[in-house]
């Protein structure tokens, strides 16, 4: 058995540890990428469809029901200045789970900061 995968809040130096693997991939397919804007978008892109992909998933008597924490989405989003794209993750959360102090403050924050 595998062990669990576990997602983390991005870093300053994730870029770093990212960017040659983004290089390298661009170079076998022979993409060449000057516009630092093409590459925030594809770290974006490559940042959400792995979110994505490793997020877990239980089953239920309705079916599929994610277990991805919003707290998680909502920091990808902030880490690249999306704060509009944070706050619905946040208020979706929130009508699911009005419990979730949690999210509740970070909500209570990102408001305060726009």
């Amino acid at each position: 058995m595998r062990p669990p995968i576990t997602v983390r809040k991005l870093r300053e130096t994730d870029f770093d540890a990212w960017l040659p693997l983004c290089n390298g991939y661009n170079a076998f397919y022979g993409r060449i990428m000057n516009d630092a804007q093409n590459w925030i978008l594809i770290a974006i892109g490559v940042l959400i469809a792995g979110y994505f992909l490793i997020r877990k998933t239980t089953g239920n008597a309705n079916g599929l029901k994610s277990t991805s924490d919003p707290l998680a989405e909502a920091e990808v989003y902030l880490a690249y200045g999306r704060k509009q794209q944070a706050q619905e993750v946040l208020e979706n959360a929130l009508q699911l789970d009005p419990s979730r102090t949690d999210i509740e403050a970070k909500l209570r924050d990102l408001k305060s900061q726009m």
